[in-house]
């Protein structure tokens, strides 16, 4: 995950953790959502997606191997 952050420059690796966890927490609140409703949403844009993306994934991984 950390390795992730650093690549998310210019970004500053809060706002990659920020924005990496809210839409980690997007995909476990809405099951089969996909990057378009994400975008639908209006808090994300699509490069924020592309880029913060993967760190998310990470994420709702790591949340759901704790909820087993």
């Amino acid at each position: 995950m950390h390795a992730l952050i650093e690549r998310s420059a210019p970004y500053s690796p809060v706002a990659v953790r920020d924005v990496a966890q809210e839409l980690a927490n997007f995909m476990l609140d809405n099951p089969g959502a996909t990057e378009s409703d994400a975008l639908k949403t209006g808090r994300w844009s699509l490069r924020q997606i592309e880029r913060f993306g993967p760190a998310a994934l990470t994420i709702a991984a790591s949340k759901i191997e704790r909820r087993i």
